[in-house]
């Protein structure tokens, strides 16, 4: 399945499961690896880009070891190399790193309801805005459309700078961005067309997965 109408396409994928998602512990910034579990997703991704055709022109990675983990089996499929690229990492939350999202609730209420309800307008203690993510993961995503018009590219980035990122990509006002952070290796298909015109053709598909494999955090 080639990209032969002109349009760019870009496939939005969260890395797969740590053993921070598995405890409930806010990760962020923090660089945990794939666990067992997320390397079998990571396998089931594969195969899945691998058999649907998708010609794939570039791969980009953020600088967190689980997005490259994520789609290493699929760089060693193709012969093909990821490539870092900064502005899709996952939000710097702070203080609330390594910490169990009921503690945090308990902890952190304002902060978590935030996180919860309006994503865009939460500050992370020592951290990062919503608004800072939102910014530079849009900024990222068009410097990507930019460089590559009409290719399609693989973008493996996280739970929350995704759900940011599609609220700029739909043209969603930032005050009614809502939680919405895709299971583990869920893909997102977007086209973009030469005038610049964004289309979400699909969002948050984790059907490569059976159901003893998805999860959520």
């Amino acid at each position: 399945m080639s990209n032969t109408d002109n349009k760019t396409t870009i496939y939005l994928i969260r890395h797969g499961v740590t053993d921070f998602n598995q405890a409930r512990k806010f990760q962020g910034s923090s660089d945990i690896p794939l666990n067992e579990a997320g390397r079998a997703q990571a396998a089931k991704l594969s195969k899945r880009i691998l058999e649907s055709g998708i010609k794939v022109d570039k791969v980009y990675v953020s600088k967190l070891i689980r997005t490259r983990q994520t789609i290493q089996p699929l760089l060693d499929e193709l012969g093909i190399d990821a490539e870092e690229i900064d502005g899709i990492e996952e939000i710097n939350a702070g203080d609330m790193e390594g910490v169990e999202f009921n503690a945090l609730v308990e902890q952190y209420p304002e902060v978590m309801k935030k996180y919860n309800e309006s994503p865009y307008e939460v500050d992370m203690p020592t951290g990062e805005s919503g608004a800072e993510v939102y910014k530079r993961g849009s900024e990222a995503f068009e410097k990507i459309v930019k460089e590559h018009p009409g290719k399609t590219v693989l973008v493996i980035s996280h739970g929350f700078l995704i759900q940011l990122l599609l609220g700029y990509i739909k043209g969603t006002p930032t005050s009614e961005i809502g939680y919405n952070v895709h299971r583990n290796t869920a893909v997102t298909k977007i086209e973009i067309d030469s005038n610049g015109n964004k289309e979400v053709v699909y969002e948050g598909d984790d059907s490569h997965l059976d159901l003893e494999s998805r999860t959520g955090l």
